[in-house]
């Protein structure tokens, strides 16, 4: 909820009205101040790691509406003062529709809620293993997860930030990938004790000769920020190469408008440099295995 308004008089009406559907507490961020509301907008983006092309704006406000529109290309709707006409309205906006709720959609709200709480632990942290640990992290990595086709897609189709290859490979691309072999494709799944994230991360990787080649290395943007794309890839990897032992690891890389914080741990990760025009960056599997997992996280494994 973005508002030109006095926090405090937000919070008094809130409690007082108990015939408000929604409570405070159901919106994922509050930001409510008299600076510029198509500021305000981006701002919420940020925080919510999400890309404005991902949001829509409502408002009563004709001109509000004129000035975020033109200021961030987001979509926007106006609030009429029939509430039936603002629904229909928010009814003929594409993408909104969707014919599954999964168990992610359900986590979502929760876990945004819980990202300023991450925030104020790792300030009090006085180290990486300290912030970890007081986060009780899980990691479930699950090998050939057929039952999760569907996150898996939208996990490629919608990832933008850490994303190396922008693939966007649907339901039926990462089924083909299964059926060569189960091990090609594995699923993370993510949890603390602030909030259930759900499954988070995507690897689709195949053997070619001596080599592992990673075509689709994607974590979602609400996994981001915890210290744990490392721990992530190298333990996914190792998974997927186990009965194997490659000699190298190839990722395929692309270089799109957003995606440049997985382009930069790329470089960190394999000590390369990529350029606009990079393809791929080889490591060799023994620099993979020389990275370790972070022992503060629990970690456990599907097949």
């Amino acid at each position: 909820m973005i508002s030109h308004n006095v926090l405090g008089d937000v919070e008094g009406l809130f409690y007082q009205r108990n015939d408000f559907p929604l409570r405070l507490e159901d919106f994922s961020l509050v930001d409510v101040a008299w600076d510029d509301k198509a500021a305000a907008v981006l701002r919420a983006a940020d925080r919510l790691r999400i890309d404005v092309r991902s949001m829509i704006y409502i408002d009563d406000n004709p001109g509000e509406l004129c000035a975020v529109a033109e200021s961030s290309g987001i979509v926007t709707v106006h609030a009429s003062r029939d509430a039936t006409e603002t629904v229909a309205a928010l009814d003929g906006v594409a993408g909104l529709f969707r014919w599954h709720r999964r168990l992610e959609d359900q986590f979502r709200a929760e876990d945004l809620r819980s990202a300023s709480e991450r925030m104020r632990v790792q300030a009090q942290s006085h180290s990486p293993s300290q912030y970890l640990r007081s986060l009780q992290v899980h990691l479930d990595f699950l090998l050939g997860p057929t039952e999760h086709l569907a996150r898996l897609a939208e996990l490629s189709g919608k990832t933008n930030q850490f994303n190396l290859t922008l693939a966007r490979l649907n339901e039926a691309q990462i089924a083909r990938k299964l059926a060569e072999r189960p091990s090609n494709v594995l699923a993370i799944r993510l949890a603390d004790r602030l909030s259930e994230s759900g499954i988070v991360g995507l690897v689709v990787a195949s053997r070619r000769g001596r080599s592992l080649h990673v075509h689709e290395l994607c974590v979602s943007c609400r996994a981001l920020g915890r210290s744990l794309e490392d721990s992530m890839v190298t333990k996914a990897l190792t998974l997927m190469a186990e009965d194997f032992e490659p000699d190298a690891i190839i990722f395929t890389v692309h270089k799109g408008p957003r995606n440049e914080p997985a382009r930069q741990w790329l470089e960190r990760y394999t000590q390369s440099t990529l350029s606009a025009e990079t393809q791929t960056i080889e490591m060799p599997f023994l620099g993979l295995a020389a990275k370790s997992i972070v022992p503060e996280i629990h970690v456990k494994v599907w097949r």
